[in-house]
Parts: C-alpha cells; structure tokens; sequence
C-alpha cells in the first residue's frame, strides 16, 4: 500500500474516501452537516444516525460533482476520554473495514485537540493501524482471496498545513507495520510448511531483499553440534525436521556504534514434547514461533528505516515433537554456555533453545545490550491476559527503555520481579539448572530466571514474554484474530534509545 501525506484543500481533494474524525462532545454542528457542506452535502442527521462514539462510522455521499467519492464521519467519543490507544483501535477497524472495500485510496483527517495526545503520536498510531488493517492470510485457500483488492494508497492529512515531523511519523508507522504483517505471515504459516529450515530460507530471502546492509548466515545441525548448542538440539532431537539457528547483521556504516542483540524463540510447532499438550487448540502451537516471526520482521524493513544502531538478530528453531529420539523428563543436556540442565518438562521448551542463542551472541558479539522475545509461559496470559507483555531484566535501564518503547509502540509492557529467592528456584540436585519447578507458581518469573542463567558476562538483558500479545481472538488496533506481529514495532522504538 502506497502512503503520503496531503496538505491538499478540500475543495480540490480528490479521493474514493475521506474520513473525517468526529469527537462527540466538540462538534455541536455534526447533527446539522454545516462542517461538511464544503462536499456538497445538505440535510439533517438524528442523534440515531450519527451520535460520535468511539468507533462509530457514518458512510456518506457528496452531490453534485464533488472530487470526493464518499465522505465517512468517523466517532472518537468524549475529547476528555480521547487518547493514543483510543486513536489506534478506531483507526484500526477502519483499516480492517477497508479491506472488504473496492476502494482505490482514501484521506485520512488528522483529529485536532488542545490537549490530549501529541500530533505525532496520533500520526504515528494511524499508521500503524492502516497498515495492520491491510493484512490478509488467505493465500491457502483454493479460491484465492475472499476480500475485496483493499487500498492501493492512504494519504494523511492534517487541516490542510504542510508538516514534515507528522509525515515522517505516519510513513515510518506505515514501514513498521509491514514488518508487523511479514512476521504475522510467517507465524500463520501452518507446521508442515513453516519448518526450521524453511524459516532460514525465508532468512535469506529477506536478507537478500533488503540489500547490503543486512546478511544472514544460517546454521545447520552440524554447525549447532560443533558449537555445543544442546538446548536446540535437545528440543529438536525428536523431530524429523533438522533444527536451525538463522544470524541477522544489520551495519549502520558505524563499527563503533552500539550494538543491540534481538533474539526470537523459533518453535515452528510446539507439541509439549513427552510432556504432551492436551488436544484442544493445539493447532495454535504454530504461532510459538512469534518471537522468532518478530526478529524476522524488523530486519525486513529495517534497511528502510536505518537506525544508527548496529544490529544482531538471531533465532533459534526447532520442532518439539514426541518421538523415540525425544527428550524425556529427567534427561540432563548440556547448553552452549556450558551448564547442565536437568529437563523436567520437555514443554518447557523454549527457554533452552533461548539459552544457547543468548549464550552465543553474547559470547561472540559482546552486544551493548540483548532483548528476547518469546511466546514463553502460559503463565503470563493468566498474569497479565492479552494487554501487555511481561518483561523481566538484569538491568533497571534497559527495562525502563524497553517499557518506555513499548509505549509509545502501543506494544504495551509491564515489568516484573526477577529477584534471588525466583533464581534459586531454577537451581537443580542433579544438574547445574533446571528447565521447570513442577509448580505452578511463579511461572513466567521463573522461566526468565533460567534465561538469566545463560548470561556469562552479565551483559544488559531483557526477557519480553509475548505468549499473551502475539495473538489475539478479537479484532483489535487493526489486527484481526491471528497473529499480531507484537515486539516489530517494540524494538525499532528501542533502537531510537541507543541512537
């Protein structure tokens, strides 16, 4: 989808839609349509036809010869309730309902307040959420596409002025959430297709995409033997699918730039292991490779929007399946950084393939500072549900930042606690550490507890638990049910931090 900004008037404005946001409270004349006799459009409106609400539309049509085909009076409620989520969520179910629409281009109004969120934050959240909104995952299907051709181009507009900061802000968001949609195509992909070694062929697909500026070095399972990485070949030792570990490099043409370590949890599809999952929705499991989809969507776009960051991305992947060769509870292994860990729990997965990417980038890259992202513990929907993140960290400054970015991403986090009584937790009789407590109890904290155990230097580290955000059930800031593509957005605004 083409994008821009237009500082048009609007009696030359030439467009298929122009949508105009409406507060309920600040637009008296709404009723009467003095505001939009400029579209030619006369006549009264009961409060039942258009009240303002949030996420109310009113679809209407010009007369005459009006350039503009249909004008839509879009609700944003009381200006008082007015803010940056409420913007992201009414524009995001605009942008999903342009999609069943044979509509080439449309205008967005940017709303004008006194008060409340900044003109920026409002430009940059109606990016994000048009570009969301243009996402499809229906190329599976035999009859090819069920929704309409959706939007060629959306154009911004804010009361007709030129502003170069508003327009820099909705196309970076727009960017942004075309890395979103690359990593929510990937993780919809279904597991007999979307196998690690599939997902390194996407890696340099993507790599060879975006230029010089990005590479890609993609490793086998010989390649993860000769390097002692035990916890992915653990987990992938009971799959006939060979495991992976796919290494981004961005360059800002900097060497002595920070540089910031991103690691995704590629669990292309997540049976449980042994310690089987019960049968209901485990379909679902495809998508516990989020994390992984995440990394894999920013180093997409990531040579368009150059960030003076030097940047790793890496993403372990495997297939936790229950066969023969499987992982057993009670097996001890041996990660990358040399420690043994006792399995109790071959569900608890994830967090050995982390542990040997965390290790090894740390190791070999000496980065400023290391973010991970994974679908990790159930624990954290039942903690925070779908609305935020759970992040966790060795460092109070990169956890502030990493907060601080996810909100003004709207990839909303909260921090919690990762104190010595949860590390002993993870402490085993048999083996250095242990993959799982057998409780119930603390179970996201003590699943970043383990992680923090594959540091060898105590570089700045945080654990960002997306099993919560990576998905949603309902339509929400232009995401329909699927996949969300959290943490694309999350680490480009961290980025910003270490520029």
């Amino acid at each position: 989808m083409r994008a821009a900004f237009t500082s048009v008037g609007l009696g030359k404005l030439k467009t298929d839609l122009y949508v105009l946001p409406v507060f309920k409270d600040l637009a008296p004349d709404a009723t009467s349509l003095g505001q939009l006799a400029a579209f030619g459009i006369s006549g009264r409106l009961s409060g039942a036809d258009f009240r303002g609400n949030a996420g109310e539309r009113l679809l209407l049509f010009p007369a005459g010869k009006s350039t503009i085909a249909r004008v839509m009076l879009l609700g944003l409620g009381e200006s008082k309730d007015f803010t940056a989520q409420v913007w992201r969520e009414t524009v995001g179910e605009l942008g999903i309902w342009l999609q069943g629409r044979e509509l080439a281009d449309c205008v967005l109004e940017l709303p004008a307040l006194e008060t409340g969120p900044e003109a920026g934050q409002l430009a940059m959240g109606a990016g994000k959420s048009l570009g969301l909104g243009a996402f499809t995952f229906d190329h599976h299907r035999s009859g090819g596409t069920q929704k309409g051709k959706g939007l060629s181009s959306c154009s911004l507009r804010a009361g007709g002025k030129r502003q170069p900061a508003l327009e820099a802000a909705f196309l970076q968001a727009l960017v942004l959430a075309e890395g979103a949609n690359t990593a929510r195509t990937l993780a919809s992909e279904p597991g007999n297709l979307a196998t690690p070694v599939w997902l390194g062929q996407q890696a340099r697909r993507i790599a060879k995409a975006a230029g010089s500026s990005v590479s890609v070095t993609v490793f086998d399972e010989a390649k993860l033997k000769s390097l002692g990485c035990g916890g992915i070949l653990g987990v992938g030792q009971g799959s006939r699918q060979p495991s992976t570990m796919s290494v981004f490099h961005y360059t800002c043409g900097n060497p002595k730039a920070p540089t910031v370590a991103f690691v995704g949890k590629g669990v292309t599809f997540d049976t449980g292991g042994i310690s089987i999952k019960p049968a209901l929705n485990m379909e679902d499991m495809k998508y516990d490779m989020c994390g992984a989809a995440a990394v894999f969507g920013l180093f997409s776009v990531i040579h368009q929007l150059k960030p003076k960051v030097n940047v790793v991305g890496v993403v372990p992947s495997a297939e936790n399946m229950p066969d023969g060769n499987a992982l057993r509870p009670g097996d001890i292994i041996r990660l990358f950084n040399g420690k043994t860990v006792e399995v109790l729990n071959t569900d608890a997965e994830g967090r050995l393939l982390l542990a040997d990417a965390i290790a090894w980038v740390e190791k070999t890259h000496s980065p400023d500072a290391i973010v991970d992202f994974a679908t990790l513990t159930g624990a954290m929907l039942i903690c925070l549900g779908r609305e935020m993140s759970g992040v966790f960290g060795n460092d109070p400054g990169l956890l502030d930042a990493v907060v601080e970015a996810g909100t003004c991403s709207g990839d909303l986090c909260w921090p919690l606690p990762l104190t010595e009584p949860y590390c002993r937790m993870v402490k085993s009789k048999v083996a250095d550490i242990r993959n799982h407590t057998n409780s119930r109890e603390g179970g996201s904290i003590t699943a970043a507890a383990f992680l923090k155990e594959a540091l060898m230097e105590n570089t700045p580290w945080v654990h960002v638990d997306i099993a919560g955000t990576a998905t949603r059930n309902v339509n929400r800031e232009g995401c329909v049910p699927g996949a969300t593509g959290v943490g694309v957005h999350l680490a480009f605004e961290l980025l910003k931090h270490f520029e």
